[in-house]
């Protein structure tokens, strides 16, 4: 570490499930829904970024 530089360290304890719950209610909500995924009848409304996040192939094939 450099000399003089002080490290400050934040922490939010819940703050990651808070996010989640959050991100989950627009969705149901359907508040900033950028994409829809049909799957035969059944349509899913959600967030390009959340789905890019977490899957690779969703990543790689969205625009």
């Amino acid at each position: 570490m450099a000399s003089g530089v002080e490290v400050l360290r934040f922490q939010l304890p819940g703050h990651e499930a808070a996010t989640l719950r959050n991100m989950n209610q627009l969705r149901a909500e359907e508040r900033f829904c950028d994409v829809t995924i049909v799957a035969d009848s059944l349509k899913f409304r959600g967030h390009k970024v959340i789905l890019a996040a977490c899957s690779p192939f969703l990543r790689d094939h969205s625009t």
